[in-house]
């Protein structure tokens, strides 16, 4: 009975949290910037674990480029709308990437940050690339590629405004077939 206890305690601590990221991922009405210097780097890290057992149930190559922290990659912004958008960029690679890798690169070029999501995914068409930052739209999910494609349609558009709060943007290059590339 204490075994049935402690997971249910445990199982409903999990579900508190799924339940709390939600309304996190959907909700944009904190418009305030709470600016913090941290490690870009060390905060993908922490991503990727967060992520790791999505990143193994489809047998994922996961890759951060550079690895190491430095401090050169510190970075003076938001630290939860910044993990916000990241964390939604990361998934819809892994959520649309059946095989391949994921690759996430981090460079600076005169004072600023870029940040590449890159998979080996199906890929988006060229006329959909503004299209997918709408609030609740999704591309068609086709057949022909045999996946099954979560979510509400929500996560990039939510990136977006992130990223605009903090005076950033959201690019997408992307073929069909082979993959795509956000680049923060």
């Amino acid at each position: 009975l204490k075994d049935l206890i402690e997971i249910l305690v445990q199982r409903s601590a999990a579900c508190e949290g799924v339940r709390k990221r939600i309304i996190n991922a959907t909700a944009i009405a904190n418009l305030d910037v709470n600016n913090e210097a941290f490690s870009i780097i060390e905060a993908l890290l922490g991503l990727e674990k967060e992520l790791r057992s999505f990143i193994n149930a489809k047998k994922l190559k996961f890759t951060i480029k550079p690895l190491k922290p430095k401090k050169e990659d510190v970075i003076i912004t938001d630290r939860v709308k910044f993990h916000d958008i990241l964390y939604n960029l990361i998934s819809n690679a892994i959520n649309f990437t059946e095989k391949g890798e994921i690759t996430i690169s981090v460079s600076k070029k005169e004072g600023v940050f870029y940040i590449k999501v890159t998979d080996t995914g199906i890929g988006i068409p060229e006329d959909k690339f503004e299209y997918i930052f709408k609030q609740y739209t999704k591309l068609a999910r086709s057949n022909r590629y045999g996946a099954v494609f979560k979510g509400v349609g929500a996560g990039l558009y939510l990136a977006r405004i992130r990223a605009h709060i903090l005076n950033a943007s959201i690019s997408v290059e992307s073929q069909l077939g082979k993959g795509s590339t956000f680049m923060v």
